[in-house]
């Protein structure tokens, strides 16, 4: 962030909780003074920054793929920002995300959503990135979209982007009532929001009581997360590649979200 375009005002800042981790929030907008901060609208994308080994949490959690590949996603969306100069139109701020406690129970997003609902804060939408990097040996690499607690216009939009300008294909999933990502802090806000995912949600959970995680070797999705498993060796399964994909879903989806009338393509 010190090194963006003097015309781009830029900030970091922690946000903290009842608990011991602060969710970070970076914030980029244009210097022109035209428009007050507060009557911006706000364009943000997230993924949470915590992992968690379920049944031994004493022991590592990498965290890899859940949801390492998530925050690295969006860290490369805001460095591929800055080194563009991006600047962007006056009327809107663009908000990068890292939430603390989601294993815990989306713990950090909820503050985060609830700070927002109060303060009356104009969010357009939310494109939330939890695991961007799995693609399992043999299977057709494709971006997933879950289609229960997310809004359904922003969903399409971005599938939309993802037909017109990715190499792949994209699908709707779910799991349930019994899991979920920080997407849901802000539907229960009243914002819009979406999830983007690695692949296919489906299968029988692996623990009773754990949110996600499937034992089926026949799935798409990986058996190993919320264990010492969830690196980045993972068989050759952990694709940066793939996670490249979500990074132009962002970027492509910003440029249509802040000048959409002109259809301004800034990811080349």
């Amino acid at each position: 962030l010190k090194t963006s375009n003097p015309a781009t005002k830029t900030s970091i800042k922690k946000f903290s909780h009842t608990f011991f981790q602060n969710s970070v929030i970076a914030r980029i907008e244009s210097t022109d003074a035209s428009i007050k901060p507060e009557d911006k609208e706000i364009i943000i994308v997230s993924a949470h920054q915590d992992s968690l080994n379920y049944r031994l949490p004493f022991f590592r959690a990498p965290g890899a793929d859940d949801d390492g590949s998530g925050s690295v996603t969006i860290l490369q969306v805001l460095r591929s920002l800055v080194a563009q100069d991006f600047i962007p139109p006056p009327h809107i701020a663009l908000e990068f995300q890292w939430y603390a406690g989601e294993e815990g129970g989306l713990l950090g997003s909820q503050d985060v959503a609830a700070a927002y609902e109060e303060a009356q804060a104009n969010v357009k939408g939310v494109l939330h990135m939890d695991m961007t990097a799995f693609v399992k040996n043999g299977t057709t690499p494709i971006i997933a979209f879950f289609d229960t607690n997310t809004d359904k216009n922003l969903t399409s939009f971005a599938a939309q982007v993802v037909d017109e300008y990715l190499p792949l294909g994209w699908n709707l999933t779910n799991c349930g009532s019994r899991c979920g990502s920080d997407h849901m802090s802000w539907t229960k806000a009243g914002y819009p929001a979406i999830f983007a995912t690695e692949s296919l949600f489906s299968g029988k959970p692996f623990f009773p009581h754990q949110s996600c995680g499937f034992t089926d070797s026949g799935l798409d999705f990986p058996t190993n997360i919320h264990t010492v498993g969830d690196d980045m060796d993972n068989g050759g399964q952990y694709s940066f590649e793939h996670m490249l994909e979500f990074v132009k879903l962002v970027r492509y989806s910003f440029s249509f979200s802040c000048v959409s009338r002109h259809l301004l393509i800034l990811y080349q």
